[in-house]
């Protein structure tokens, strides 16, 4: 967007959320930023008053995420319906195992050695912004197998591909609805 919405819209969410910049004490009850912006947009979409217009990245045109990811096989998607059911399965495992240190196992998004753009090969973009969430101790090695393509064999690995593997023939199988 355009700077001045964007500063419309922190002042916004700021001022939605009682929050005080100069006080850093004010954001210990925000559980993160993301949530700030999910609860903004959801509300600003039910609201009748529109100050401006919002709209989701569906396509990962801007940016892709690598977290909450295990996909570590490449099987084709029936449907948007199926690829988003495949995640919510997807994602699910990946929290109860606790398997999020191996976001960088992520199939959907490849890195071109030539045009060094990242590409994602299901929604077939090349967003120009990877956001890897979580502390910086993963951020050099998921970047790096990212950008090489190469993945050290790990036995834990093959427990993320069977997980992964399982996700998706439960997402064909069955249009499972989980809350997270």
């Amino acid at each position: 967007g355009k700077c001045g919405a964007l500063k419309k819209l922190l002042k916004d969410i700021i001022k939605e959320n009682k929050l005080d910049p100069d006080n850093i004490n004010s954001f210990i009850e925000v559980r993160s930023d993301q949530y700030l912006y999910s609860k903004h947009f959801v509300d600003q979409s039910l609201s009748s008053d529109k100050k401006y217009t919002l709209t989701l990245d569906y396509k990962h045109q801007l940016f892709e995420v690598t977290g909450g990811r295990m996909r570590t096989i490449n099987l084709p998607h029936f449907s948007s319906f199926h690829a988003f059911n495949a995640y919510k399965v997807e994602r699910f495992l990946v929290k109860l195992f606790k398997l999020h240190k191996y976001q960088d196992l992520l199939t959907d998004l490849n890195y071109d050695q030539k045009s060094h753009l990242f590409h994602n090969r299901v929604t077939k973009t090349n967003p120009p912004v990877i956001h890897i969430p979580g502390s910086w101790k993963f951020f050099d090695r998921i970047i790096n197998q990212l950008i090489n393509g190469k993945r050290a064999f790990s036995p834990l690995r093959l427990v993320a591909g069977f997980l992964s593997f399982l996700a998706y023939m439960v997402s064909i199988l069955i249009p499972i609805r989980l809350n997270m």
